[in-house]
């Protein structure tokens, strides 16, 4: 008798999937790549002599078919492998019980009948795929065929050229052959013409050396698959439910034309619960053995409903594992059985209802299902300093970085490694008044950056989430950079817009979009949405009032000097002579008083509203407009020196608080605007000449402004705007 070596919960799996890589010299996938494969949909067939992988690949149905050639077994050799099984009694007991294992191999083994032979042809593993050889699809081959011989074993022995009925009749019929000659056997011992055998205790009929837990189970078809209704006898019904009507379909001929028709015809009702019973068990014990699916269906059945998101929610995150990326609703619908047996507004229904159920690892995003760290791996934000930052040394904390991070379930404050220094990023101490220092862990603090220089925000760690920062100073930067929006970010958010209906979007869920389909990575620069505005341009997503964005088209602010009229503030002239007599005072001589003059006529023609009366100043957008947009256009017909504009301007707005000091608090911005003299003269040094640059000059003061200037409100009435209008 052949040895029984002991079998592993797994014997079939591994065995199988050695024996696929040994086709193939030197092939050791990662185990990664083998996880990564075992997720992925694969549909396998077990023929005689082949093996077939049908791989899809992408959502139109399109794939690659891998096959393993393999040469079957003989009439000859398996009537010695049918004879080996017999003579082994733990082999022939696992076969015919449907679990089989390393017994099977190692009795065809002694007979020289390998149970794996080699492979045949010159390429007995190939793919029709253009990848070179070892590809993904020939693993899948490996994986999930090694899977389902370890749930049926029979399936490679069917490969061999015996499909398990005749396999399973050819052992009996042997063993039924050899018994009625072992009683021959028996008959002439008694006569004393053979030796006799051991004898047989009649006692042991009750016990067993065996655990009766140990003993080998396998569903198997049933030779009477109406049993129970024949255990059960005859229904007790009423004449008028003895029969049940039933649709049959029937072929009809006329002609050369055939044509298919339903009728209902009388069945009694024995009959009906007959066909049902023996289709549902023969349906299990294919289930069983992994030679069928499961298939879902909507009717009643007993026990606890299972509603179709429930069901719904695991389909979903198995495909967007398999996928190894987001998928929309859309893309779900037609990947997820369960919602493929649906009408399209029910399995939408459904759809939403399940994205409540789904694992705490993936996560929605703009109506995309994806793994929550993987939205954020690799990503790069960039972020311009604006001004109210620079002054309050605290970044904003409604940028797109930190909506996107929001989006994914982070709330501040962040880790952000600045070089070698851990800073904390968006936390309460970490803004301070105009004037005063950042917090010594604050990435303000650790990088220094002024108005119109760049942060690089890369995600190093999207669990944590960590990024890493870089700065680029404004003079080092090219603000052409922006100057266009990403057409890909563009096109995304198009599409939205389109798909949804929704006008106008909210900037907080553009985000979302464009971190969903993955705009944010190094190379691309979709600008931050709330700078995305082409002004004239139609058919364009465009800024709206509210940080709101739509598909209308838009005209911006247009910075242009006023007329030389002050009508309605009468106070300016007086004020104006006490403000040269105090520049005077100051020192400097006439020309220093000229430039003076110069400048607060500047500034006055183009605000022309009083500007000493508390709750009518003009705001601080008007200034950093003025300054960063306006001026710098105007500036060579003024002829003063490069620093001199700024400078005066802050001197006016520092003595107009010492005039009315109520007006301090609200001129403190605007002096602290007028301080920034270097970035006053790089707004004058870059002015370009060309259509397109000069578009992109004037978004970069917007830039600069920032969000929380660019949509200030103007008084209503008041001389003052610089939203969208």
């Amino acid at each position: 008798m052949a040895g029984n070596p002991e079998a592993g919960p797994n014997w079939w799996t591994e065995r199988m999937f050695r024996y696929v890589l040994g086709v193939e010299p030197g092939w050791a996938p990662t185990p990664a790549k083998v996880k990564s494969v075992a997720r992925s949909e694969t549909r396998m067939h077990f023929l005689r002599g082949r093996v077939i992988a049908e791989v899809p690949v992408g959502q139109h149905g399109q794939g690659s078919t891998a096959m393993l050639k393999v040469k079957p077994w003989g009439e000859r050799e398996w009537r010695r492998a049918v004879a080996a099984i017999a003579g082994d009694a733990a082999a022939a007991s696992r076969l015919l019980s449907g679990t089989p294992g390393p017994e099977l191999e190692a009795v065809l083994a002694a007979e020289n009948i390998p149970l794996f032979p080699e492979p045949t042809g010159s390429r007995p593993l190939k793919c029709d795929c253009r990848e070179p050889w070892q590809c993904r699809h020939m693993l899948a081959l490996a994986v999930h065929g090694a899977a389902l011989v370890e749930a049926n074993p029979f399936l490679w022995l069917a490969v061999l050229g015996k499909e398990r009925a005749e396999l399973l009749a050819a052992v009996q019929a042997y063993l039924s052959d050899h018994g009625k000659a072992a009683k021959s056997e028996a008959a002439a011992t008694a006569t004393g013409f053979a030796a006799a055998g051991p004898d047989i205790d009649p006692d042991r009929f009750w016990t067993t050396p065996e655990d009766p837990d140990a003993i080998a189970f396998g569903p198997g078809a049933s030779a009477a698959p109406d049993a129970l209704l024949r255990l059960l006898g005859p229904l007790p019904l009423g004449n008028e439910v003895r029969q049940v009507g039933m649709r049959v379909e029937r072929t009809i001929g006329r002609g050369e034309y055939a044509y298919t028709v339903w009728e209902r015809e009388p069945r009694p009702v024995e009959d009906v619960l007959r066909a049902y019973v023996t289709n549902i068990g023969q349906s299990a014990v294919r289930l069983a053995r992994g030679e069928a699916g499961p298939v879902y269906g909507r009717e009643a059945l007993p026990g606890r409903l299972i509603v179709p998101s429930a069901r719904l929610a695991a389909e979903v995150a198995e495909a967007v594992l398999q996928e190894g990326a987001p998928l929309s609703l859309e893309a779900l619908q037609r990947r997820c059985p369960t919602a493929a047996a649906l009408t399209d507004s029910e399995a939408h229904a459904e759809l939403v209802d399940a994205l409540d159920d789904l694992p705490d690892e993936l996560t929605v995003l703009a109506g995309y299902v994806g793994v929550g760290a993987d939205w954020l791996a690799g990503s790069e934000f960039r972020h311009v300093v604006t001004f109210d930052e620079w002054r309050t040394g605290h970044l904003a904390a409604d940028a797109d970085w930190v909506r996107a991070l929001a989006a994914i379930g982070h709330r501040p404050p962040y880790t952000v490694q600045a070089g070698d220094r851990p800073c904390r990023v968006l936390e309460a101490s970490d803004g301070h008044p105009a004037g005063q220092p950042a917090g010594p862990d604050s990435l303000m603090a650790a990088l220094r950056p002024e108005v119109g220089d760049e942060l690089r925000l890369a995600v190093v760690d999207p669990a944590g989430p960590r990024l890493a920062a870089s700065l680029r100073r404004r003079a080092d930067r090219d603000f052409t950079d922006f100057g266009v929006p990403d057409e890909g970010a563009r096109s995304v958010l198009l599409n939205y817009l389109r798909a949804t209906r929704e006008h106008p979007l909210p900037e907080a869920e553009a985000v979302a979009v464009l971190l969903a389909e993955g705009c944010y990575r190094e190379g691309r620069t979709p600008d931050p949405v709330w700078l995305i505005p082409t002004p004239g341009e139609a058919g364009l997503y465009a800024l709206r009032t509210g940080r709101m964005i739509g598909t209308e088209s838009w005209w911006a602010f247009a910075p242009t000097f006023g007329r030389e009229t002050y009508r309605h503030w009468q106070g300016r002239p007086a004020l104006m002579r006490w403000f040269t007599s105090a520049r005077a005072q100051a020192g400097g001589g006439q020309r220093a008083l000229n430039e003076a003059v110069t400048s607060v006529d500047a500034w006055c023609r183009y605000s022309p509203g009083e500007q000493d009366v508390p709750g009518r100043t003009p705001p601080l957008a008007a200034l950093l407009n003025f300054l960063w947009t306006a001026a710098p256009l105007e500036y060579p017909r003024l002829k003063l020196p490069p620093e001199a504009l700024a400078a005066n301007l802050g001197a006016w707005f520092a003595f107009l608080g010492e005039r009315v000091p109520a007006l301090q608090a609200a001129y403190a911005g605007h002096v602290a605007a007028c301080g920034l003299v270097a970035a006053f003269l790089h707004r004058v040094q870059t002015r370009p000449r060309g259509q397109a640059e000069m578009a992109a000059w004037v978004k970069e003061g917007y830039r600069w402004m920032g969000p929380g200037q660019y949509f200030c409100e103007p008084e209503a009435g008041g001389p003052y705007s610089t939203v969208v209008r």
